[in-house]
């Protein structure tokens, strides 16, 4: 990946206003000439006269200037043209340094436990005792769910009923077992250790 310097806007022109420049000029103009002239001046004493009088004398008077201060135009408002340069910028290209190819990749298979029911053995009818629901006390019931627990399964709560939970785990119990499911029945009690006493 390397970086390559790319324009991203072209150099362009533009009017600019320049604005007049002036500068400030001190001029010194006469506004009265110089002259002589005879002026009367009075109790002039001249020499041999003891008394004062007046005389006119011949005297010269200096001309008169005056400095004034104002702007002059040094160079006229204009315009000009200007040059906008171009703009650059570096971007990062990528670059292709291997052309795509095609290979043959081989996926192992993939396996997964799970468990499967088979048959063993054909079904049988057999006789086995079961015990009479007025038999069937709420301390025996809350044994056969202990019994049950201990074994490993979820019966229901300890509330003396057999409940739809309880039946779920007795059958798997019986099922494992090979006893007559569907029934509380003597063997399944000692199966589970539980006694009617």
């Amino acid at each position: 990946m390397g970086g390559e310097r790319v324009q991203v806007k072209e150099a362009s022109k533009r009017l600019v206003e320049v604005p007049a420049e002036y500068k400030w000029v001190e001029r010194t103009v006469q506004v009265k000439p110089a002259y002589r002239g005879w002026v009367m001046e009075k109790k002039t004493r001249c020499a041999g006269d003891e008394k004062p009088r007046d005389v006119f004398c011949l005297v010269s008077t200096p001309a008169e200037f005056k400095t004034t201060r104002s702007q002059c135009l040094v160079r006229k408002a204009c315009t000009r043209e200007e040059i906008i340069p171009a703009e650059y910028s570096t971007v990062r290209r990528q670059v292709v340094a291997t052309p795509a190819t095609t290979r043959r990749v081989s996926i192992p298979a993939e396996y997964a436990d799970f468990e499967k029911t088979v048959m063993v053995a054909d079904s049988v009818i057999k006789w086995e005792h079961i015990v009479c629901e007025d038999k069937i006390t709420a301390d025996t019931v809350n044994k056969v769910k202990v019994a049950l627990a201990v074994a490993g399964y979820t019966p229901g709560p300890l509330d003396g009923k057999l409940a739809a939970a309880d039946w779920n785990a007795l059958n798997s119990f019986q099922k494992r077992n090979r006893i007559g499911v569907g029934e509380l029945s003597y063997m399944t009690m000692t199966k589970l250790g539980v006694s009617m006493k």
